[in-house]
């Protein structure tokens, strides 16, 4: 049977010819990779760069985090004996390094300058993109399948998602990870009689911070028992696998042994086959699943076809072990009750790779003929990928050219014009977004004076913890009669049955003797096929209006 083409190993067929020869040192005195380096960390910028323009924090996570953290600066030893060692109180968490690298990193650089947590958000991004290419160019051999790996990965909705907030723990995940991948890289292809302590002491370090930052790192345990049973089978480095599996079982020990019960958020992670199969019906989202399952058949075809020689393939190992490992951070969400999909990024991280050592072996070796129909099939499978690629960067476009800084800097503007005592009508339900209405205008700008009518549901718990909150069942003449200011952040497209339920609320105002009293004071509503979008203040005069 005919022995597969090796990657790494080019044809070698014009070597002889002198115009080759000549070709080939004029095109090697520039740099490829260092060309290639700088172009995968400056391609997030097309849609990155909007936030970096326009910097502010935001009314998800941002608030709540930046309370924690300054509560961190104001007791850190509080914070190792309560939430560090014996996890988030009431969540159920145990992720202590997540919030010392943000501490450490973020927080106390830029402090509560969004533009600074946002420059330090990217380079965190370059970094990983970094760890990504030197990876997948040690393993191919060539930049080129490094720069179409990042690429696959740049331009992918979940990696927008997630580098444009600044709250999500799967960026540090991805960073772990190709820093864990580039470790085991060098230890499991370095000489015998080459030294690999400290690489070996790097992985270790690289595997404690995984496991506490985010709790589905524990997928790693079960796929280095895999990664063992297979060096078993192929007699290939059982030592270093060995080894692995230890280290990965220490640290699974120690987290058992302090994280808390599953309570709160954690309580939402709910092994069972009902809900395994829930979501796997409507879960499985990468942003390149077309091409995905195109290269996976083709790998799959090509492993069959010379199944006899894989115990010298190279690339095939570590293609399998960048598969394995994806598709384990996909398994482990299924028994997830609550998700999103910006959860994949670690996944789709994996997969880009996967498909990127893919495409370079058909782009280099195969016949011209199989690689050009693979390629239509390819350039047809992303097609029908990319539909949502292109709203998630408009949408991001879009803020960037907004005269304001949305929700959180209308509540600051706010907060600088009321007056003394005023009162405001929250017009938002969500426990999450009621919670950051209250923690900007009260706490973080100092406006306690000011008191929050809200009909949330969350708005006692809120009154309960000490702030000025008034919670009400409807909203009446009387009610009315206390307003200042009604505060309305429109979310049509993102949550059309509440941005319903406020128009009813304002029909009954207009309809009522309060609509003469009402003017529009601040707008930053962005308005697209009708649907409004985007933060608006009201004023209600005390005194009715008689013109």
């Amino acid at each position: 049977m005919t022995k597969p083409v090796d990657l790494t190993n080019p044809t070698g067929t014009d070597n002889d010819n002198p115009k080759k020869r000549q070709h080939s040192s004029l095109w090697n005195n520039i740099p490829w990779e260092v060309v290639s380096w700088l172009v995968i960390i400056l391609l997030p910028l097309i849609w990155l760069w909007p936030r970096l323009l326009n910097p502010a924090f935001e009314m998800i996570d941002d608030p709540h985090d930046l309370k924690r953290l300054l509560a961190m600066k104001q007791d850190f030893f509080g914070w190792l004996k309560t939430d560090a060692v014996h996890g988030e109180i009431g969540e159920g968490r145990f992720r202590p390094m997540y919030w010392l690298l943000r501490f450490v990193i973020y927080f106390l650089p830029a402090q509560l300058n969004p533009a600074g947590w946002i420059y330090i958000h990217y380079i965190n991004l370059a970094v990983s993109l970094t760890l990504f290419f030197l990876l997948l160019t040690a393993i191919s051999k060539k930049s080129t399948v490094g720069l179409l790996g990042t690429s696959l990965w740049i331009f992918n909705t979940n990696t927008i998602a997630n580098y444009i907030r600044l709250a999500t723990q799967e960026v540090w995940q991805v960073l772990w990870v190709g820093s864990l991948l580039i470790t085991g890289f060098s230890i499991l292809n370095s000489p015998r009689d080459r030294n690999t302590g400290w690489l070996k002491l790097a992985s270790i370090l690289t595997l404690f911070l995984l496991y506490f930052t985010k709790e589905t790192s524990l997928i790693l345990f079960p796929f280095s028992i895999t990664m063992l049973c297979l060096s078993l089978v192929f007699k290939q480095k059982r030592k270093e696998w060995g080894q692995f599996v230890f280290v990965n079982l220490i640290f699974v020990s120690i987290y058992f042994l302090l994280a808390p019960n599953r309570t709160g958020y954690a309580s939402n992670y709910q092994p069972s086959l009902e809900q395994i199969r829930n979501n796997l019906a409507s879960f499985f989202y990468i942003q390149w699943h077309y091409l995905f399952l195109i290269l996976l058949g083709t790998y799959l075809w090509r492993l069959l076809k010379y199944r006899k020689n894989l115990s010298g393939w190279h690339i095939e190992k570590w293609q399998f072990a960048l598969l394995i490992l994806g598709l384990a951070f996909f398994v482990i969400y299924l028994p997830w009750k609550v998700y999103v999909r910006r959860y994949l990024l670690v996944t789709d991280f994996l997969l880009s790779g996967f498909m990127a050592l893919e495409l370079g072996y058909w782009m280099l070796h195969a016949r011209r003929i199989y690689a050009t129909i693979l390629g239509l099939f390819c350039l047809l499978a992303m097609t029908l990928s990319t539909a949502q690629l292109p709203m998630a960067i408009q949408s991001i476009y879009e803020s960037a050219f907004s005269h304001t800084k949305g929700t959180v800097h209308a509540l600051e503007w706010l907060c600088q014009k009321a007056e003394k005592g005023s009162a405001i009508l929250s017009l938002e339900l969500e426990p999450e977004l009621t919670g950051a209405t209250v923690l900007y205008t009260q706490y973080f700008f100092q406006r306690k004076d000011m008191p929050i009518y809200s009909l949330s549901d969350y708005a006692v718990n809120l009154q309960n913890a000490g702030y000025n909150v008034v919670p009400i069942q409807q909203i009446t003449d009387e009610i009315l009669e206390r307003m200042d200011y009604i505060f309305w952040d429109h979310r049509g497209r993102t949550n059309p049955r509440l941005e319903l339920f406020n128009l009813k609320i304002f029909h009954a105002i207009i309809q009522s003797s309060f609509r003469n009293r009402l003017s529009q004071i601040y707008s930053d509503v962005q308005v697209k096929n009708g649907i409004k979008e985007g933060p608006e203040i009201l004023k209600l005069s005390r005194a009715p209006n008689t013109a």
